[in-house]
């Protein structure tokens, strides 16, 4: 498991995420997942293919962006589940914000459960600073009418 050191909002629709590994570890990485602070799984990528070869005498950075749109939804796929977990962080951006929004309608009108997870972080709403990304609130009446 990594650090993040940075996470910041790059466009309207993209949260960017850079990882950093320094450690001696030697690996090949064909997938990655991106936790919350709290130990929440925020999204999966994997590959039958090598993303990266780290050895044991190099940096590793690795950057990833997170953007998810309403056409990403699968309906189907949704109305197959028992429940759809949502985020404040997806929330933030108005392309991830409406993808979230389709998921839930498509959850209450089969009568499955919509669990949301805050997830608040300021500086991704444009509230705060990269330098303030740590920042655990920020009080807005924008954000809160949104969510």
């Amino acid at each position: 498991r990594l650090d993040t050191f940075g996470d910041l909002s790059v466009a309207p629709d993209v949260i960017h995420v850079t990882v950093r590994d320094e450690t001696d570890d030697a690996y090949s990485l064909r997938g990655i997942g991106l936790y919350l602070d709290d130990g929440t799984l925020l999204c999966l990528y994997g590959q039958n293919e090598t993303l990266l070869e780290k050895s044991s005498q190099a940096l590793m950075l690795l950057s990833a962006d997170m953007a998810l749109a309403e056409e990403d939804i699968d309906e189907a796929f949704i109305a197959s589940a028992r429940a759809v977990v949502v985020t404040g962080t997806h929330f933030s951006r108005p392309s991830s914000d409406a993808a979230q929004r389709k998921a839930t309608r498509i959850m209450k009108a089969k009568g499955g459960k919509v669990v949301f997870d805050i997830d608040y972080r300021p500086n991704l709403w444009g509230l705060a600073g990269h330098a303030e990304g740590f920042e655990r609130y920020v009080k807005s009446d924008r954000v809160s009418a949104q969510l």
